[in-house]
């Protein structure tokens, strides 16, 4: 079984093509799973417009914030596969099936697939995530430079079990299970674009660079949630 966990506020004006990107690789026994953390304007009414038993929809009584709401989709998920998903963006076909298989040959933890930057009217802007991120496998070169893009994440059942509740709620979400992936089995990096990812002044990850103390403290906290996350055990 196959949970796409997506996190959702105010996603309005793309989530409809995004939503359908997704059904139309799940088969019937999948699951969409979408918290919403408080959106004003139609997100809701969009997503109830679908109609597919599918889709389970949440929404968070109060605001968590980006990371806690993305963690609520994941507890909430059931699948052995997980993808994460955003709402603005748009799947390519093929997607699903490619992740889901390339976890299974290789026996890893967690599988990293390519995404082309769109603008907001779809068109494409700029060179594929991996040439401008220099994305590639390895758990001390994603240490210091962080290539595991949610949205092109799917992540085995078992990585979950150990990394939620997230130890430090403000370490984000893809680097710390990407981190717990690869200190596992490893994860997988994909050249291929699977992705659409659009970039606009609403997105809700911000894609600007951080300052340097931003960047050692998260690296600071991120080495502590892993010390949790072992212990654990």
């Amino acid at each position: 079984m196959i949970s796409v966990c997506m996190a959702t506020y105010n996603g309005g004006q793309f989530i409809k093509d995004q939503i359908i990107s997704i059904l139309q690789q799940l088969s019937e026994e999948d699951e969409l799973i979408i918290t919403d953390d408080g959106s004003s304007d139609n997100t809701a009414e969009i997503i109830h417009n679908f109609n597919d038993l599918r889709i389970k929809f949440y929404r968070n009584k109060i605001r968590l914030g980006y990371i806690k709401n993305f963690e609520q989709a994941l507890i909430l998920s059931s699948g052995e596969t997980i993808f994460l998903a955003d709402q603005d963006d748009i799947w390519l076909s093929g997607k699903i099936e490619k992740m889901k298989q390339t976890i299974k040959n290789n026996k890893c933890s967690a599988v990293v697939c390519n995404a082309q930057i769109i603008n907001t009217g779809g068109a494409i802007i700029g060179r594929p995530y991996f040439e401008t991120r220099k994305s590639g496998p390895g758990l001390w070169r994603n240490f210091y430079k962080n290539g595991y893009h949610g949205c092109c994440m799917a992540i085995k059942r078992n990585i979950l079990e150990n990394a939620i509740p997230f130890p430090i709620p403000t370490v984000p979400h893809d680097f710390f299970l990407g981190l717990v992936a690869d200190a596992e089995n490893g994860v997988v990096f994909l050249d291929e674009v699977f992705v659409l990812h659009r970039r606009h002044e609403s997105n809700t990850s911000s894609a600007n660079p951080r300052g340097f103390i931003q960047i050692v403290t998260s690296r600071l906290e991120a080495v502590i949630a892993l010390l949790v996350v072992f212990f654990r055990r």
